[in-house]
């Protein structure tokens, strides 16, 4: 843990009164964005550390490799959900034409990168259509055609609904990796880590803070210094996925 200095900003909606529309939307919307954004890049690294985390037991660890994959594939859909958003509230409302000379050279450079990571054909488009949101019946079933006879299923089941179900985790992961073209199923986590993390979610949000830090200039706002007195590290971050309730509580 450490101290972590920061700044808090603080202004009414009458300090808006000059925005236009679109930067109205931009403010709003970019800003919702990132906070869930930021979320979801905290439970990926949180729920990764506790399958790492040799004091877990292994059922502990296994589980934590669903959260580490779910929270990874929530985190391409909604980076999908805010790309599209970015067209309606930066680029149809034209703010692009006047906001983008006045970014940073490098912010400039990963805006125009954005759009290959968003086609149709890319690993985050596919990733959002078949698995973010959806289940996919079908392409499950034919993953499960794959396996061979003896493959090995394994579920563990305890009181208060505290159940895992590994073998759906495990037919997940490889409907992914098929879905990708993957050799190894066992290399998908890392491939939508880099892919998902490292080449989208990162350049992605740079541009979006980039965007609001202009947006902030224009704004008559409060500002001061605040922290956190403990801030954890990622190392030190910790998830769980089985918890029980003390029906005497």
């Amino acid at each position: 843990m450490k101290t972590q200095s920061g700044a808090k900003i603080t202004f009414t909606k009458s300090d808006l009164a000059s925005f236009s529309e679109g930067e109205t939307k931009v403010l709003y919307v970019f800003s919702h964005i990132l906070n869930r954004l930021k979320l979801l890049d905290a439970q990926v690294f949180s729920h990764w550390r506790s399958a790492q985390n040799p004091e877990r037991s292994q059922i502990e660890q296994q589980a934590a490799m669903l959260g580490v994959l779910e929270s990874l594939l929530l985190l391409a859909g909604e980076l999908k959900e805010g790309w599209e958003a970015v067209q309606q509230c930066y680029y149809s409302t034209q703010l692009s034409k006047t906001l983008n000379s006045q970014l940073p050279e490098d912010i400039q450079k990963l805006l125009k990168r954005l759009p290959d990571r968003f086609s149709g054909s890319g690993v985050i488009t596919r990733l959002r259509n078949d698995f973010s949101y959806h289940h996919s019946p079908d392409m499950i079933l034919a993953t499960s055609k794959l396996l061979d006879d003896d493959d090995p299923h394994v579920a563990y089941l305890f009181e208060g609904d505290n159940n895992y179900f590994d073998f759906a985790t495990k037919m997940r992961i490889a409907s992914i990796a098929e879905a990708l073209g993957l050799d190894d199923w066992r290399t998908t986590i890392d491939k939508l880590v880099q892919e998902v993390v490292r080449n989208v979610y990162t350049p992605f949000s740079h541009v979006l803070n980039a965007i609001l830090v202009k947006l902030f200039e224009k704004i008559d706002h409060e500002h001061e210094e605040v922290e956190i007195p403990a801030m954890l590290e990622a190392g030190e971050l910790d998830a769980h996925y089985f918890f029980y309730v003390d029906p005497k509580a």
